[in-house]
C-alpha cells in the first residue's frame, strides 16, 4: 500500500482526501451535527472579568520603579508622583471606578521607600555638614 492511496474496507472505498459526504459543498467551518462549540468566558462563572488597570495606577508603578533608578538624579521627584498617582488610583479603586489595585500599592511601597532612603541620605549629608563646619 503506498501512501494517500484509496482504502478499501469491505467494498467501500474510502479516500483520506476527500471532503466528507455530508459536506454542502461551501467551506466553511461550521458542524454539521448541529453541535455548536461552547462559550468560553474570562472566568468561571459568575466571577467578575478581569479588566485592565487604569492609567494611574501604571503611571504610579512606572514612576516608582524610575524613582529607583531616577531619583538621586531629579531630586525624588519621580517617586513624589508615584505615591501622588498611587493614591489617586488606590482611591478610585476603592470607589469601583478603576482597576489596577495591586500596581497602585506596588507603586506605593516604591515611592514611599525612595523618598524614606532619599530623606535618610538628606538628613545623614546635613548632620555631617554641620558636625564638619
Amino acid at each position: 500500500m503506498t501512501y494517500g492511496a484509496r482504502v478499501s474496507n469491505a467494498g467501500h472505498e474510502f479516500d483520506p482526501y476527500a471532503r466528507p459526504a455530508n459536506s454542502s459543498g461551501d467551506s466553511s467551518t461550521e458542524p454539521t451535527s448541529g453541535h455548536t462549540p461552547p462559550h468560553w468566558s474570562a472566568g468561571p462563572a459568575g466571577w467578575p472579568s478581569a479588566e485592565p488597570p487604569k492609567g494611574l495606577a501604571v503611571a504610579s508603578l512606572v514612576c516608582g520603579i524610575s524613582g529607583i533608578l531616577l531619583s538621586w538624579f531629579l531630586l525624588g521627584i519621580p517617586s513624589i508622583l508615584a505615591v501622588i498617582f498611587g493614591h489617586i488610583a488606590l482611591s478610585r479603586a476603592k470607589q469601583g471606578t478603576g482597576s489596577g489595585r495591586e500596581l497602585a500599592i506596588a507603586g506605593l511601597i516604591t515611592g514611599y521607600v525612595i523618598i524614606g532612603i532619599f530623606a535618610l541620605f538628606l538628613f545623614l549629608g546635613f548632620a555631617m555638614f554641620m558636625a564638619v563646619g
